[in-house]
């Protein structure tokens, strides 16, 4: 890494250079529409200069000084770069006050054993304290500058990088701190760095170099077995915190990065070969909506309504704008241009194509699988986790989501403020998810904090057309009662799907089947019936002992619990699921140890047939069954139209009439 020349270290120069600025100038002078933003900013200055600015006191609320901070210096920076001196004395009026802060985070943290110095809050103020001294650079006196570099190093550059970074006094490590707060820590120390790297000690250089090494290592950090840390991000790219967690941590990440490649030549240090994926597993959770938009998967702490374009996306392309996809998607989810985006117009210049959505992804480290009938508006996408908890990663292996005709059908409770005790007591917990419960319980809900040992998994994943089959296997997480907890999904059309949930306990048990849904549920015997303001779907339900339904509300989220009759060491149930007007003929299916459904369905007849013999309950001796017309030693069979199309799991051979379909010495799971 080499420091560039001088002439290259003039401000600004991180996010907005001289060059971008002048961009905005006069795509301002040209523009009534931004003009008249031009206006609403000026009249948020005129309320903020009457605000009295928040004075220390160590029972503060950090979060609101940040936000007093952030608004003020982010309007009256954008007017000064604008070429209006008017509002300078109130920016430095407000960065010399924050300033003078003893501490930029809780007090409350030094009364730790091993006190932290730093956290979110130090990194907002960081951030806006370095954005403002580097964009009005030269409307501070020197000792001016000084004081403003003084309290970025003491109260945020140097409590961050002695607390996460620094040996002989770092307290944090991957496998205890490897979430978002790793990127957005360190990636704040090292930005700031960048706006005053010239003007400090020059070891501070070598630190961003260690800096962007350490952001390297979060990215590769690939877990720990022994205190059930999963990986940083899964194999396509995901962080497993979910949507809104990859959108903020990777976001903050290259915010950290764009200063960097300004500010230094490298030789490939700032080139992190995780965000090439990270796009693409993004892009994936998205669901297009043709009222404008997207909403999104949202497992963990997440919500359908995160955004596509901020902070994540955005930035990436301001690092790279070179992806043609991602341009679409940006432009599609961000809309018209705004204020400062001529900063950086390219990113804004792309065809007029739809963004390509992957239409598959599947996560076997990471314990997801998102699949879509297309990437067009309102189709149809099935989304399931099955993978680690931590942190923002909630108690819910084997949850499972609907999307369909532009709504969130079949969902999750999100979440909630971090500081309610209904965060904990509900929101993360197996309640709020569409998840097996056993005994009123599902997996220990204290994995959120302690991790889940024995992680679910996505396995047998196979795709053919409309045909879809996988497992998630939630066995791990509920290992303290189940000896096996598979969930099979199976899609058989656009509109078409089958669960079926395989468990057997320990001990005699009771068994919930829990269904979130949006919308309105009636009963009709064995079916339920969803109708939304847009939208009709049928949940029809067979299980052999019975099952009486339970309606639950908390919050406005709404859930039905399908509680199987009596008690017994073993359950199996299958939910077939159609969306839109066609209902389709369902009929139960029953045979010497085995069970399933006949679904007559658009013009195709459906046959699902799961076989007690092969639900690995006996040692040494083979899982044969006659299902129908077939003999087979497989787990599960799909057949569709007479044997036309078959999806066969974990089989060695499937024959029919004496006629041999599939024969291996292994067992495997494949569509025929």
């Amino acid at each position: 890494m080499i420091i560039r020349e001088k002439m290259r270290g003039i401000h600004p120069r991180c996010e907005f250079t001289k060059e971008k600025i002048e961009r905005v100038r006069k795509a301002v002078a040209e523009s009534e529409k931004l003009q008249a933003e031009v206006k609403e900013v000026y009249a948020r200055a005129e309320e903020m200069i009457k605000e009295e600015l928040l004075t220390y006191s160590p029972g503060m609320n950090m979060a609101a000084a940040c936000g007093q901070f952030g608004n003020m210096t982010g309007t009256f920076t954008c007017l000064y770069m604008l070429g209006d001196n008017k509002y300078i004395e109130y920016a430095k009026k407000a960065a010399l006050h924050f300033a003078s802060y003893p501490m930029w985070c809780n007090a409350g943290l030094l009364d730790k054993r091993y006190p932290w110095h730093s956290e979110l809050n130090n990194t907002m103020l960081l951030n806006t304290m370095s954005n403002i001294y580097d964009v009005m650079y030269d409307v501070f006196t020197e000792e001016e500058r000084a004081i403003l570099r003084a309290a970025m190093l003491k109260n945020g550059i140097d409590p961050l990088l002695n607390d996460w970074m620094h040996p002989g006094t770092r307290i944090h490590a991957l496998d205890s701190m490897g979430h978002n707060w790793w990127g957005v820590c360190v990636g704040s120390a090292i930005g700031a760095l960048c706006a005053i790297y010239d003007e400090i000690d020059p070891i501070y250089t070598k630190y961003i170099e260690t800096g962007i090494k350490s952001i390297n290592e979060y990215c590769e950090y690939k877990g720990d077995t022994l205190i059930a840390k999963p990986a940083t991000f899964d194999e396509n790219g995901m962080l497993y915190e979910g949507a809104l967690y990859t959108n903020y941590g990777v976001g903050e990440m290259c915010c950290c990065l764009l200063s960097y490649k300004h500010c230094f030549e490298d030789e490939g240090e700032g080139d992190i070969p995780l965000l090439k994926k990270v796009p693409d597993a993004f892009m994936a959770h998205a669901y297009p909506v043709s009222s404008g938009g997207y909403l999104f998967v949202d497992f963990g702490d997440s919500n359908p309504w995160i955004g596509g374009h901020s902070p994540m996306t955005k930035l990436l392309l301001k690092l790279d704008s070179s992806n043609e996809n991602l341009k679409r998607f940006f432009v599609r989810a961000y809309g018209e241009k705004h204020l400062w985006d001529d900063a950086y117009a390219e990113i804004f210049e792309c065809d007029e194509k739809r963004p390509t959505l992957p239409k598959t992804m599947v996560a076997e480290t990471g314990g997801l699988c998102l699949v879509r009938t297309s990437d067009e508006d309102d189709a149809t996408l099935l989304a399931v986790r099955c993978g680690h908890s931590w942190n923002h990663a909630h108690a819910d292996a084997g949850s499972f989501q609907i999307f369909h005709g532009g709504e969130q059908l079949f969902c999750d409770s999100s979440s909630t403020a971090y500081g309610r005790r209904e965060y904990g007591n509900y929101y993360t917990q197996s309640v709020a998810h569409s998840v097996m419960m056993i005994n009123g319980e599902g997996m220990p809900g204290w994995n959120v904090s302690r991790g889940s040992r024995l992680p679910g998994r996505i396995t047998h994943f196979v795709e053919d057309g409309k045909l879809c089959y996988f497992i998630a296997d939630a066995t791990g997480p509920y290992s303290n009662q189940c000896y096996r907890n598979q969930r099979s999904f199976f899609r058989l059309d656009d509109e078409l799907y089958v669960i079926m949930d395989d468990v057997t306990c320990y001990n005699e048990s009771e068994y919930e089947f829990l269904l979130h849904y949006n919308g309105e549920i009636t009963e009709d015997g064995d079916r339920m019936i969803l109708n939304t303001e847009r939208n009709h779907a049928v949940v029809t339900t067979y299980v052999d002992r019975g099952f009486t339904r339970q309606f639950n509300e908390f919050e406005g989220h709404k859930w039905v619990s399908l509680k199987v009759g009596g008690k017994d060491r073993r359950c199996a149930m299958m939910n077939v699921i159609t969306l839109g007007d066609e209902e389709g003929e369902i009929t139960p299916i029953t045979g010497y140890r085995y069970y399933g459904f006949e679904i007559k369905y658009r013009g195709n007849t459906y046959k699902i047939y799961y076989n007690h013999e092969a639900d690995g309950q006996r040692v040494h001796d083979n899982s044969i069954n006659e299902m129908g017309d077939w003999l087979t030693d497989a787990y599960a069979l799909c057949e569709v139209n007479d044997g036309e199309r078959l999806i066969m799991v974990l089989g060695s051979f499937l024959r029919k009439n004496g006629e041999s379909r599939y024969e291996n010495w292994t067992k495997h799971t494949e569509i025929l």
